[in-house]
């Protein structure tokens, strides 16, 4: 029990910041990148570019034993499952997901048929 309570618990309150903080990526990030480095980037690259990053966040925390598998899947899969109802450039979309699939091919040791199986769902 305490494993699903874990896994609600941690993917609740992560869904609620990742949504929040998206929205601010969304609403301010193209602008910053405007003004910072002038450079005109759209906010699907930078919600991608954010997605990507928290992907690897979580797979630290995995690597590190610091979290249960069952939980680091649950904030992995919300993710990308709100993301993938969000994001309406379809190029920009392929890409993160290329990227998705390349963060997990170390982990599974090179095993290609694995990493197939694993992330073909996403």
């Amino acid at each position: 029990m305490e494993l699903v309570g874990n896994t609600f618990f941690w993917t609740f309150f992560f869904m609620i910041g990742f949504v929040a903080s998206l929205e601010i990526v969304e609403d301010l990030g193209p602008e910053l990148m405007m003004r910072w480095f002038h450079r005109k980037v759209s906010a699907a690259v930078m919600i991608a570019v954010y997605v990507i990053a928290i992907i690897l966040f979580v797979r630290m925390l995995r690597l590190l034993g610091t979290t249960y598998s069952w939980t680091a899947n649950a904030i992995r899969n919300g993710t990308l499952i709100y993301v993938s109802k969000r994001l309406k450039d379809k190029k920009v979309f392929r890409w993160m997901l290329v990227a998705v699939f390349i963060s997990f091919w170390p982990f599974w040791d090179w095993d290609i048929p694995s990493i197939l199986a694993l992330s073909g769902p996403c």
